[in-house]
């Protein structure tokens, strides 16, 4: 495990050298470190944590947008603009290969939405760093979650409680 995650580490070390994903807002190391260990926990089937460790890098991206706020920064400085959502886009292609292993069609509507080429059930986690081809044509977003209202919720988490009961009871 050590010599994997350090084997990683290096390679991931050198990649980012060549390009580093959020530089602007300083977090390249924090953003590096979750997709490293996404790479280690996807390796050994740990994909709770895998999913986890995605989302959060999610969050991280959020607090990104939000820091950096586009809708201000192009009226006031439209290069700043460009390149903070350039960065956006990066993590979201790193967050498209990070998905894939478990959520194969979110991944692939992702990617798509992004303008990447190739087949994303086939890209590594070491492209996660690759940079995007800039001046891609990005397709209209899509929703990719939809929100679930309350009574959808109540359902599903009534259907749990009775599958958990009769497994219990079956156990017993």
């Amino acid at each position: 495990m050590d010599y994997f995650l350090n084997r990683n580490i290096r390679t991931f070390s050198v990649q980012l050298q060549k390009y580093v994903i959020f530089c602007a807002c300083g977090g390249a190391v924090k953003i590096l470190c979750l997709i490293v260990l996404g790479n280690v926990v996807l390796c050994e089937y740990r994909f709770k944590e895998a999913v986890d460790g995605t989302m959060h890098l999610a969050a991280q991206g959020n607090v990104l947008f939000q820091q950096c706020e586009p809708w201000k920064t192009i009226k006031e400085d439209p290069t700043r603009c460009q390149n903070d959502l350039f960065q956006c886009l990066q993590l979201l292609k790193a967050i498209a290969i990070l998905l894939e292993p478990v959520m194969p069609t979110v991944a692939e509507k992702l990617w798509q939405q992004l303008g990447e080429t190739g087949n994303v059930h086939e890209t590594s986690v070491q492209h996660c760093l690759e940079p995007l081809t800039s001046g891609t044509k990005l397709s209209k977003p899509k929703v990719l979650f939809q929100k679930l209202d309350d009574e959808t919720i109540e359902q599903m988490t009534a259907k749990l409680n009775t599958r958990i009961k009769s497994a219990v009871a079956q156990a017993k």
